[in-house]
């Protein structure tokens, strides 16, 4: 497990099968943002943590269980947000998080929790737009940013000037709008919170963090989604088929190779994957599915 300390008190993972999860000492204990998805890398994500003091909160950034599969292991409240919990009470059930984890990583299956461990991890402190969390010397700026999904939640820490972003944001040349994705011009919006906040590093939900030149790739991200917006306004202005625009977009917008994550694949969209997204895509920039 590869942890990188940006900063005296923050400590953040790279390259792991699933997010990239985090973590902040304080003086009086530390805060996880995002927790491992492989059940054995559980304990020693806990032991680096006890390392540097107790477990007080775990912040979880969204409802995709690539960043909150193994809460209910660990011994702390969740926080996340209204809707982020909602998704994750209603739509991560046994059968669902079976099927999702063997389409992403079919080669080598990723081990469940219990459905009632992942119940206990389950957020017990919700918030609906903003919430505050001090720590000692340590404010925890805990927001709803839309954009990867409706309930996606930034963590800015002034202290250390350092963001959370989760998957709101990537080092990658592509990405842009997410299958889960439920206004554009929201997640424009969060891309220009993430630049007022001016903080020095940004963590990753996946990949590589944002060690430099942080407003070129904030502004990267928003060109890419504008371009990808205005795509999906011609293809609809031409009267293109679904299938047909799914086929320009490959052109258009190539996926990105994703490197293994500690050396498992991951596998890539498929036709009906991409097909369905072309159809989101489609609704939440303004128009019907009858093409």
């Amino acid at each position: 497990m590869e942890i990188l300390q940006p900063t005296k008190n923050v400590f953040v993972a790279t390259k792991l099968r699933g997010c990239n999860p985090g973590f902040v000492v304080t003086s009086e204990g530390v805060v996880c943002i995002d927790i491992p998805m492989d059940l054995f890398r559980v304990e020693p994500w806990k032991e680096e943590i006890s390392k540097r003091g107790k477990l007080r909160y775990i912040i979880t950034t969204e409802f995709h269980f690539d960043h909150n599969m193994t809460n209910g292991l660990f011994d702390a409240p969740v926080i996340a947000s209204e809707i982020t919990s909602e998704f994750m009470a209603e739509t991560n059930n046994e059968l669902w998080l079976r099927t999702q984890t063997d389409r992403l990583y079919d080669d080598v299956p990723v081990p469940l929790p219990s459905i009632e461990e992942y119940r206990r991890g389950l957020p017990t402190i919700t918030f609906s737009d903003r919430l505050t969390l001090r720590l000692g010397s340590h404010t925890f700026q805990i927001m709803l940013m839309p954009g990867h999904t409706p309930g996606q939640t930034s963590v800015y820490i002034p202290e250390e000037e350092v963001l959370f972003a989760s998957d709101n944001m990537s080092t990658a040349q592509s990405g842009g709008l997410s299958h889960d994705i439920r206004s554009p011009d929201v997640y424009l919006e969060t891309l220009e919170t993430y630049k007022k906040l001016k903080p020095r590093f940004i963590a990753c939900g996946h990949g590589d963090h944002v060690t430099s030149d942080i407003d070129f790739y904030i502004d990267r991200r928003a060109s890419l989604t504008r371009e990808m917006v205005a795509a999906v306004k011609k293809c609809k202005a031409e009267g293109l088929s679904v299938d047909e625009a799914v086929e320009r977009f490959a052109k258009l917008f190539p996926p990105a190779k994703r490197p293994p994550e500690e050396g498992y694949s991951t596998r890539p969209a498929t036709p009906y994957e991409r097909r369905r997204s072309m159809v989101h895509w489609y609704q939440v920039i303004g128009g019907n599915t009858s093409w």
